[in-house]
């Protein structure tokens, strides 16, 4: 099943091999997609998250570094959650739809989850 779900993902974004999709076109393609290609687009938003994660706890563990982004840790983002933190700050910032949905991703989990300036000892 996974090996299916990762064959389907490349044959999904091969248009797109020399470059990210934009926010726009990837929420576009999101919104008419069949319901099996809507899977993957969310697993491939959640695996985008989760790199970020992965990011912020280097920051945090191995830099000493304050995270990009503060997610409270009750908090687990779903696939259709990202979707909806990238519509709402496209409506809020038309100007980053043409930008790589990655890091729209990025700024717009920034805006919902910011880490308030507490530091890396707060958290």
């Amino acid at each position: 099943m996974k090996a299916a779900l990762l064959v389907s993902l490349f044959c999904f974004f091969s248009i797109e091999a020399s470059a990210e999709m934009d926010a726009k076109t990837l929420l576009k393609t999101y919104d008419v997609a069949a319901p099996k290609d809507k899977e993957i687009v969310l697993f491939t938003l959640s695996r985008t998250q989760n790199g970020m994660s992965w990011a912020n706890s280097a920051l945090r563990t191995q830099r000493k570094e304050d995270p990009l982004y503060c997610v409270p840790s009750n908090v687990v983002l779903t696939g259709e959650q990202i979707v909806d933190i990238l519509r709402r700050h496209l409506k809020e910032d038309p100007s980053a739809e043409e930008v790589p949905y990655g890091l729209v991703m990025l700024l717009a989990l920034q805006k919902t989850f910011p880490c308030n300036g507490a530091g890396i000892q707060g958290r």
